[in-house]
């Protein structure tokens, strides 16, 4: 065999294993870069957002419930995301585990709560800086056609012969949504109302009473001798207030358990409670 054709050979043998070399790189580095992006994390992102709402609307205790569902599913995701993109599944995860810390103090605290979901959210969004951010709580609000006593008229007929503990506008995929909770026979029914239709979201889960905590139990006692249902409660509030109420419930108040209705709009927020024996504002 000519040498020539040998070096020829040889020459472009190599030639041919630098080019797959410096493609199967560039292929790795292109995985890697798009490793973890909007899309996959679009259902984790989701969750935040949504318990970002709720905490600007003054419900802690519910926005400790939504946030729980973030950590159950980004627990189940790690073994499938956290290969793609270790450095950025871990910042992520790192401020999960700050928002969860805030959420669930002894005595959360709304500012710090905030902040810490914002945080979250932005490291969300770090795989694609010019993703577009959904539409704030005031506006998702806005686009509700239902009020809170709206809702309550449904859960009469979804719900017939239950009492309604609570009903807190709660935002599910950017879409409106009303998280209510009942009460009857023992029992206690959490589920999700459309906010544009008044139909249930899904079947909803049932509680009974004695596995509830004792903040749970208190305010369970104090509706079933409540002289004043929610309705009229809300009533009372947004005749005061000349608004429209976004969350109502109650409450336990300094060791006293009141009805809580909350008010906001895209600037503040208010809060008026209800004596639940007598109806007054207090």
């Amino acid at each position: 065999m000519p040498k020539s054709f040998t070096h020829q050979g040889l020459g472009a043998l190599c030639f041919v294993l630098l080019v797959f070399s410096l493609s199967t790189e560039a292929l790795a580095q292109h995985a890697a870069n798009q490793a973890l992006t909007r899309r996959d994390l679009s259902s984790f992102r989701s969750i935040a957002e949504d318990t970002l709402a709720i905490v600007d609307m003054g419900n802690l205790k519910r926005a400790k419930s939504r946030i729980k569902g973030l950590e159950t599913a980004w627990d189940r995701a790690e073994p499938k995301l956290r290969p793609r993109s270790p450095e950025q599944w871990r910042k992520i995860d790192k401020a999960i585990d700050a928002a969860l810390q805030q959420l669930r103090a002894d005595t959360p605290q709304a500012a710090t709560a905030k902040e810490a979901l914002q945080n979250l959210l932005a490291e969300f969004d770090q795989p694609n800086e010019s993703a577009t951010v959904a539409p704030g709580k005031a506006e998702a609000a806005q686009s509700a056609r239902l009020s809170i006593a709206d809702i309550i008229a449904a859960l009469e007929k979804l719900r017939a012969h239950e009492s309604v503990l609570d009903v807190s506008f709660e935002p599910k995929d950017g879409l409106p949504a009303y998280a209510v909770r009942t009460y009857a026979n023992g029992k206690v029914w959490d589920g999700l109302i459309d906010g544009l239709n008044g139909a249930a979201i899904g079947d909803g889960t049932v509680t009974d009473e004695s596995a509830l905590d004792d903040e749970d139990k208190a305010e369970l006692a104090a509706s079933i001798h409540a002289k004043i249902t929610l309705g009229q409660a809300i009533e009372t509030a947004e005749k005061a207030n000349h608004g429209r109420a976004l969350n109502g419930g109650l409450e336990q108040v300094r060791g006293r358990v009141v009805w809580e209705i909350l008010f906001q709009d895209a600037k503040h927020h208010q809060q008026i409670r209800i004596d639940p024996m007598t109806g007054k504002i207090l």
